[in-house]
This record gives C-alpha cells, sequence and structure tokens, in this order.
C-alpha cells in the first residue's frame, strides 16, 4: 500500500483493521510519504482507546526520522512501515515497487510530473482512493495517466501498453515453498526468520554444534551508526540497519542483561593542546545500564563548548542470535 500523505490515525486504523481480518496477507507493507512526520506525543493524542495499544508498540521506534527512508518492523515483522521524509514528487521517483493500493491525499496540489511519478508506482489493477476530495481538474489529470473513475475509486487501467527503463521488483510474491539456509550466524538467522515470516518452511544448516558458533558469537558487540554531513546513502543504510537491529533486540533479549543502549565517551581534541587529546578528559555522557544517553553540559566558567553528545549504540551478544535461530526453527 502507498499512502501519499501519511496520517497517523488513518495507519493506526489499517493496522487494527488488517489485525482483524481472518483472511488478511502474511506480511503487510506500507509505504508513506510526508513532509514532517509528527511527534509520538501528538500521535498518541490522536489514537482512541480502542488503538492505544499500537500506540504503545510504536513508541520504541518513533525516533530519528531525517530526510529519506525508515523502515519500521512491526507486529513481530509481519507489519513493514516504510516512512519517506521529504519532497513529495522526489520520494515517489525512488521508489521501486508496484503498489496494489494508493491513498491519494488531495491537501497539497498535484501536478502532472508528480502524477506521473506516481503512476510509475502502479500495476494494472492498482485501486486508488482519495482524501479527503477529487476536484474535477485532478479527475481528469487521473482520467489522462491511465485512472478509471468509479465512484469513490479508481482504478489504474490505462489503453496504452506499459513501459519502463527502470529495473522493477517483481509485482507478484512468489509461491510458498521450503528452501534451506546455511549457516546460523547473524545473516542467516536473520534471512530465515525473515522468510518463516513469509510462510516459508525453513531448514537452517551450521556446521557447529551451537548457532553463532563463529564471529557471530562474540561475547559483546557494537553496533555503530554510520553518521555523515550530508547524510549519505552509507548513513542512511546503517540508520535503518541499527533501527531493525533495536526492534528485534527489544523483542528477543533482556534488556541490561543480553543488551543495552550503552553510549561511548568521545574525546575531545582542545585547540589549546597544538590538536592533542585535552589533558584533563570529561565523560561524554554519565549514564546508567540501559538508560537513554544525554549530554553533560559545561561550566559556567568553563570557556570551551560542552562535549558532544554521544550516539546511542546498542550492545547485544549471542543470546540474540541463539533466540533468533529458535524462534526460527519453531
Amino acid at each position: 500500500m502507498l499512502d501519499t500523505g501519511f496520517d497517523a490515525l488513518r495507519f493506526l486504523r489499517l493496522w487494527h483493521a488488517w489485525q482483524q481480518d481472518p483472511g488478511r496477507p502474511q506480511v503487510l507493507h506500507v509505504v508513506a510519504l510526508s513532509t514532517e512526520v509528527p511527534s509520538l506525543a501528538a500521535l498518541t493524542a490522536q489514537a482512541s482507546a480502542d488503538l492505544a495499544y499500537l500506540t504503545q508498540e510504536l513508541a520504541p521506534a518513533w525516533h530519528g526520522f531525517l530526510p529519506g527512508f525508515h523502515r519500521l518492523s512491526l507486529a513481530q515483522g509481519q507489519l513493514q512501515l516504510t516512512l519517506c521524509v521529504g519532497e513529495r514528487q522526489a520520494l515517489l521517483r525512488e521508489q521501486q515497487f508496484a503498489a496494489d493500493s494508493v491513498v491519494l491525499d488531495t491537501h497539497s496540489a498535484w501536478d502532472r510530473w508528480s502524477l506521473k511519478a506516481l503512476t510509475r508506482c502502479c500495476r494494472r489493477g492498482t485501486v486508488l482512493t482519495w482524501t479527503p476530495t477529487l476536484d474535477s481538474t485532478l479527475a481528469e489529470q487521473l482520467r489522462h495517466n491511465g485512472f478509471a473513475l468509479d465512484a469513490g475509486s479508481a482504478r489504474f487501467s490505462p489503453h496504452w501498453q506499459l513501459k519502463t527503463n527502470r529495473d522493477v521488483l517483481r509485482t507478484q510474491a512468489a509461491p510458498l515453498g521450503s528452501c534451506a539456509v546455511v549457516g546460523a550466524g547473524l545473516a542467516g538467522a536473520s534471512v530465515a526468520a525473515a522468510l518463516a515470516r513469509r510462510g516459508w518452511q525453513v531448514q537452517v544448516l551450521e556446521a557447529a554444534q551451537t548457532p553463532a558458533a563463529g564471529a557471530s558469537g562474540l561475547p559483546v558487540g557494537l553496533a555503530v551508526p554510520h553518521v555523515s554531513v550530508d547524510d549519505s546513502p552509507r548513513s542512511r543504510l546503517s540508520r535503518a540497519g541499527l533501527r531493525l537491529t533495536l526492534t528485534e533486540v527489544r523483542r528477543l533479549l533482556h534488556q541490561n542483561q543480553d543488551w543495552g543502549l550503552s553510549g561511548v565517551l568521545e574525546r575531545r581534541l582542545d585547540s589549546q593542546a597544538g590538536g592533542r587529546p585535552a589533558a584533563q578528559r570529561r565523560p561524554a555522557a554519565g549514564h546508567r545500564p540501559g538508560a537513554a544517553v544525554r549530554p553533560r553540559p559545561g561550566r559556567a566558567d568553563d570557556p570551551r563548548p560542552p562535549p558532544r553528545s554521544p550516539r546511542r549504540r546498542p550492545v547485544m551478544n549471542s543470546a540474540c542470535l541463539r533466540s533468533r535461530s529458535m524462534a526460527t526453527a519453531a
């Protein structure tokens, strides 16, 4: 599903309706576009009493929405929300999928180029609905772009042959079957878990006696997001991976025992010391195991700027791999 104007309440209602539907798909993918993401407080205030339990599950992942793509894994991985923050037309041009359904947000104007970018995310039969209303000008533009309008909805059914010069993903899910994954380390267990969530019968083959017996079984691991001034693709990818990692460890492990947001100490270079680390070092933040890291402000008589705030970095051990492999085997 593609939502061209993310609405938190609409998403929560869709999530609730999907959970209540006995014939729901195994995995639901929602791609939502937004120029600005609402705060957690605003999201919670919009939710009714019957949707409060969904906001509680959403809360741990609701942070850090810089411009770009953010993947949130919800409902034990069966609901995937890709939240795209930025300018609408540019975001539509970056999509590489064909939607089954589209929600057209008509609060802002649509030009011919934005609608053309939208149709590149559709396949024959894609159902389009709109909110709140559809005026005659926009309706005519939709017809011109291949949509057949009906009462309250439209269907993408162009009379011309569809052509594209992009490498798009398959528009239909592969038939479910059985497969083998070689290796029960971090990569193998993650692939096996993702396939099992989609309904595949997965057999994991491991040469060692236990899962995570190789490099994935080190006593401690430090997950470090890459940060760059221009927010490069590498930075966005590592940030997305860290978000998904946090979702999984919260679900599978015991906080403060198997993992925790410990933070790190970053040393500050003192310009008066000739570029060498300052002789009197200060912690980047004081923290308790698992507590959120906060910057320590400088003293009033200290002319130097306060230390840089540390990035929140989770530490986890091989228990994550054992839990994930057991869940997959079950």
